[in-house]
Order: C-alpha cells, then sequence, then structure tokens
C-alpha cells in the first residue's frame, strides 16, 4: 500500500530540506499504517484527526506549487530559492509614482492634521502648535527638526492658521530644512559609474541586519550597470551565512562579477582580494557589502574600520564612497545609527529603504536636519526600479500631494498594501 506521504507530493522545491521532510513523513505514515491494520479499533480514533492532516497536506502542495511557479534556472539549485525570491519581487512592482509610493506616510499625516482641524477650519497659534508639534514627532521628524520648523512658523506674524495657510507655511519650510542642509548640493546625487584616472571608484556600504544593504547593492548594480558602467560586488559580509549566496544570486541577475573568497575569510582578506580584481580587470564601480553590525557593538564597529583600512591602503583615495542603508520604518533609531555609523566612518551618505512600508517617512527630515548627511537613494518598493535618487523637492510634493482617497482613510482603516506586505501576503494566500 503506498504511503499517503508521498515525497513526490512534496518535493516541489527541489531542495535537500524538503526531501528529508518527506522521508520522515512517509516512514510515519507507513507506521501508523501498519498500527492500524494491527489493531482496527484504532482506525475510528486516526480517523479524524487523518482527514485533518490530509487537508493541511493538501494545502501545504498548493503553497509549495505557487512558490515554485518562480522560473530558476535548473542549473543553478543552490541559490534557486533566492533567484526565486527576488524573481518574484521584480515582477511584482511596476513603475509606480513617488506619490502612489508614499501614500501611507501622506495619509497618516493628512488624517492627523484633519483631526486637528476637525472642530473648525481655523485655530489659534495656541491650539494650533501644541497639536501639530505632537503630530510631527510622531510621524518621526524629531525633537530638533520639529522644534525648529515650529519656531520658523511662529516667528512669521502674518501666517494664515487656516488648514489650508498651514500646510502651504509648512510644505515651505521642510524644503527649507533640506537646501540648509550642510551637504545639500549632494542631495540625490548618483553614483559615478566610471572610474577616475584608472582607480575604481569604491562603494563602501555599511548597516544593521534588516536595513537592506544587500538588496540596496544589488539594484544599485543593476541601475549602473544599465548605464553602461563596468561593476563587481564584494561579498564582505562573511557573517551571516546567507549574504554571500544572496549576493551571488544579485550579482548572476545584473550581470555583474562577486567576489566572495574562501568559505570562512576574514572581511578584510576579501576586501583585499576585492579591490585588487578591480584594480586589474578595469572595474568601474565596486559595491562593498558589509556584515550587518549593530551601532552600539564596538568590536563590530572596529571590524569595519579595518576594511576601511585595508581599501584605502590597497587603492589610495578609495573608498570613494560611504553609504549608509537604514531601514526607514525603524524610525528614531535609524537616526541614532546614521549618528554613530557617521562617527565611525564618516558616511558620504544614507540610502533610506521602505518607506512605502511605513506612515512615518519624516525620518528623512530628521536625519538631513539633526546630522546634516545626504541622502543619496530612497527605497519605495521591492523593484530595482524603486530605488529612486532623492529629489528634495519632489519627496515633498509626493507628502503634501492631495488625493480624494486620502481624506477618508486614516492610517488604522488604510487597505493600502505596500509592496513588500502585497509580496508577503501573496506568498501566504
Amino acid at each position: 500500500m503506498p504511503s499517503i506521504f508521498s515525497p513526490s507530493l512534496f518535493a516541489l522545491s527541489g531542495t535537500v530540506n524538503s526531501n528529508l521532510y518527506c522521508q520522515r513523513l512517509s516512514s510515519f505514515g507507513d507506521e501508523l499504517v501498519t498500527l492500524c491494520q494491527d489493531k482496527p479499533e484504532l482506525f475510528s480514533l486516526f480517523l479524524p484527526g487523518g482527514l485533518l492532516a490530509l487537508v493541511c497536506l493538501f494545502l501545504l502542495v498548493i503553497l509549495r506549487r505557487r512558490h515554485a511557479q518562480v522560473g530558476v534556472p535548473a542549473s543553478d539549485t543552490q541559490s534557486a530559492p533566492i533567484m526565486g525570491i527576488i524573481g518574484e519581487l521584480e515582477r511584482d512592482t511596476g513603475a509606480a509614482s513617488l506619490d502612489d509610493r508614499l501614500v501611507k506616510s501622506r495619509k497618516y499625516f493628512f488624517s492627523g492634521l484633519r483631526k486637528v482641524f476637525s472642530s473648525r477650519k481655523s485655530l489659534s497659534a495656541h491650539e494650533l502648535f501644541p497639536a501639530l508639534e505632537e503630530l510631527l514627532i510622531s510621524s518621526d521628524c524629531g525633537v530638533k527638526a520639529t522644534r525648529d520648523l515650529l519656531s520658523e512658523l511662529k516667528s512669521e506674524n502674518s501666517i494664515d492658521l487656516s488648514e489650508d495657510g498651514l500646510l502651504a507655511a509648512l510644505r515651505e519650510k521642510i524644503l527649507k530644512v533640506f537646501a540648509d542642509s550642510a551637504e545639500s548640493s549632494s542631495m540625490g546625487k548618483e553614483i559615478a559609474s566610471a572610474a577616475s584616472a584608472g582607480t575604481p571608484n569604491v562603494v563602501l556600504v555599511v548597516g544593521v541586519n534588516g536595513a537592506g544593504k544587500t538588496t540596496t547593492i544589488g539594484k544599485l548594480a543593476q541601475r549602473l550597470k544599465g548605464q553602461g558602467a563596468v561593476v563587481a560586488l564584494a561579498a564582505c559580509d562573511t557573517f551571516r551565512a546567507a549574504a554571500p549566496e544572496q549576493l551571488r544570486a544579485w550579482g548572476e541577475r545584473a550581470g555583474v562579477k562577486v567576489v566572495s573568497g574562501v568559505e570562512g575569510a576574514k572581511p578584510s582578506t576579501v576586501a583585499y582580494e576585492a579591490v585588487h580584481y578591480a584594480k586589474n580587470e578595469a572595474v568601474d564601480v565596486l559595491f562593498v557589502d558589509t556584515a550587518g553590525r549593530l551601532h552600539n557593538r564596538s568590536n563590530l564597529m572596529n571590524e569595519l574600520e579595518n576594511v576601511k583600512r585595508i581599501i584605502e591602503r590597497e587603492c589610495p583615495g578609495a573608498p570613494q564612497e560611504i553609504l549608509l542603508v537604514v531601514d526607514g520604518s525603524s524610525g528614531q533609531n535609524a537616526l541614532e545609527q546614521a549618528r554613530v555609523f557617521h562617527e565611525a566612518v564618516k558616511l558620504s551618505g544614507v540610502i533610506i529603504t521602505k518607506l512605502d512600508g511605513t506612515p512615518k517617512g519624516g525620518i528623512v527630515i530628521a536625519i538631513c536636519k539633526e546630522l546634516g548627511i545626504p541622502v543619496r537613494y530612497i527605497g519605495v518598493g521591492e523593484g530595482a526600479e524603486d530605488l529612486r535618487p532623492f529629489i528634495s523637492s519632489a519627496f515633498v510634493d509626493a507628502l503634501f500631494a492631495e488625493h480624494d482617497d486620502d481624506l477618508s482613510i486614516s492610517e488604522e482603516g488604510s487597505q493600502t498594501l505596500s509592496a513588500h506586505a502585497a509580496v508577503r501576503r501573496r506568498r501566504r494566500n
């Protein structure tokens, strides 16, 4: 009698773990059938549970089949799971407008502001500014940026304290924050796609785990490769087991070389090999992926500084860029990360990811106002095209763009999904 736990039902993803699970389930099924044959009275006890198990197994088969539909080259079995996920994310998103991508932040702010003006259309300064301060801080604009914005608004005697007047004045003040930043000329500046005097443009990418460093590097590699640059990637994140594999998957997708070194190599060793590869092979841009390290762990920060010293020693003038990737949904923790990393390695810019998935996009304002570090790119979706150069005027326009569907939908009642959430929901279904 064939077992109902046949491995053919489960071996849909082609992974070693799936086969192991199938073998164990098949053995268990055979033992269960034998037991019921020896003791028929147990059959009635196992029947309800067995039917429930069959239903669960059927659902599992459907879920695995849907996940297996993502196209992956058959020859690349080791990186197949990651390549499949990357392919799914890329296919999920199109070239949506920035207005659409920042809809959560816009709805949160506008719904909060409308609550302030719910009683009447014009308020006194005494009534308005405390409520506005609370709204801006809860939007992750930061205490310093919020107080400076309110101070400038209060200093204007002729300010219109109606809802429309306040929005116009606030929009102008936020634009001024970006314009007055110490590095305003570098806002949204793209990474140079050509080597200078035969020296590769080395970009050191830092940040904590989960911020999206490796994915961001993959998207940037695709972007620069499309501009005609010769790009290489250095897998210096030797701490996280899946990091080199993930970077190789992005490298294959973008058609660029990935230098990963031998298994267990030190990050500084991989950096050394990658720099020499870039110099010998006339690479224009070398992205150096680093281990996600907590900004409050001094030993890990020292390791990062050591990687930087190796790059400086082997390639004078490099790294030309040190970019920090932060998760836009992590709130004020992102500001603290930027502060500590800037003190350690002197950042040339910040990339803020996952802004489409948070209702609190004010962290962009906080970083620019409090640290003066230019925001170079923002991530507003899963696709490569959703990593966009930060243009302050476009960002502010998107935050203040008023749409009919923004007026009645609050943050709690919103059914709009971010690109990240949409992918996760489709996987569950």
